[in-house]
């Protein structure tokens, strides 16, 4: 995705997620996954925008050893 843009997110179809940045616990590694917070099945929500080029790793704070709600998503210039 281009840098100063925003991403999306969604529910799936199972009992919702709360999306978070890595790092676990504190995820300030990239907040502006943060801002999406909890998501109802179905719902849909956009991140922060993502100012700095960089790797950003994001999970569900629920769940958050599970590798289907594990992912990463490139910044680039």
């Amino acid at each position: 995705m281009q840098r100063r843009e925003p991403g999306g997110a969604h529910g799936g179809a199972g009992a919702g997620l709360d999306q978070r940045g890595d790092d676990q616990p504190s995820h300030i590694k990239c907040p502006e996954f943060n801002q999406v917070g909890f998501l109802s099945p179905g719902q849909r929500r956009e991140t922060g925008n993502f100012v700095a080029v960089q790797t950003c790793g994001f999970h569900d704070h629920l769940d958050a050893q599970n590798s289907d709600l594990l992912g990463t998503i490139n910044i680039v210039e």
